[in-house]
């Protein structure tokens, strides 16, 4: 966010951009991005695209009877940070799909640097915190943030009956659904032209502008830490719908 599905003339019918989820997960190695209830030829080939802001709507989910703490934040990076920090973490490492942070490598986020969390009898390991983390806002804007607690303490099982009781389905020991205000990230400009690229002199479009075009402090990163683990077979599951507003100068 706010890069836009890639526009180079195929996403006409609908191809989509692909992005990771940095775990690299069989089942689901990466999300999609595309458009969707159409658009016109004009704002297709415009030049200039204003990103307007957007929804992203998130459930997690946990079905491990264990009382488990995780932090669900939006975050971008500061301007004067911006590039370093890019570069350091390889926050735009992937140069084909799915794009984004390396998964290969060292976390996106570093602990001590990005983020600091409760660390349980002494470890290193991110997966030993009950409360939450605390970002580095010297380096990240936080646009939100919320600590969700699942399960209870003391607990040792997980009752999987609905019941009428339950007041709330949304929001229990075992969901958590909120939904995130995007902010709007600016404009994005084509200046290019496909002859300074050794093709025909035609002008570059905005939607063909790469990730790499854009600004490395307008990107936006959805950030889920838990102190959960996976190895039972027990864990803590994302489901999300995000809606990004564009406005084309046509």
């Amino acid at each position: 966010m706010p890069h836009p599905v890639r526009g180079d003339g195929s996403q006409r019918t609908g191809i989509t951009t692909q992005w990771t989820d940095t775990l690299g997960l069989a089942a689901q190695p990466y999300f999609t991005k595309d458009i969707f209830f159409g658009c016109s030829d004009a704002a297709l080939n415009t030049g200039l695209i204003t990103h307007q802001g957007g929804t992203l709507k998130y459930q997690l989910s946990n079905n491990d009877e264990g009382f488990r703490r995780c932090t669900i934040a939006l975050i971008s990076l500061k301007t004067a940070a911006a590039d370093q920090k890019t570069i350091d973490n390889e926050l735009r490492y992937r140069t084909a799909p799915p794009y984004g942070p390396s998964a290969a490598g060292a976390a996106p986020l570093r602990k001590g640097t990005d983020y600091v969390i409760h660390s349980g009898a002494g470890s290193g390991a991110a997966g030993d915190t009950s409360w939450g983390c605390t970002f580095n806002r010297q380096y990240w804007n936080v646009h939100y943030q919320r600590d969700c607690a699942f399960g209870h303490i003391g607990a040792d099982g997980i009752a999987t009956n609905a019941s009428a009781n339950n007041t709330n389905p949304l929001n229990n020991a075992l969901v958590a659904t909120g939904t995130i205000k995007i902010p709007g990230a600016g404009d994005m400009k084509s200046f290019a032209t496909k002859e300074e690229m050794g093709g025909a002199p035609a002008v570059q479009n905005a939607l063909e502008l790469g990730l790499y075009d854009e600004r490395q402090e307008k990107a936006k990163f959805l950030v889920v830490i838990s102190n959960g683990i996976s190895g039972d077979n027990e864990g803590l599951f994302l489901g999300l719908h995000v809606v990004d507003y564009y406005r084309a100068v046509v």
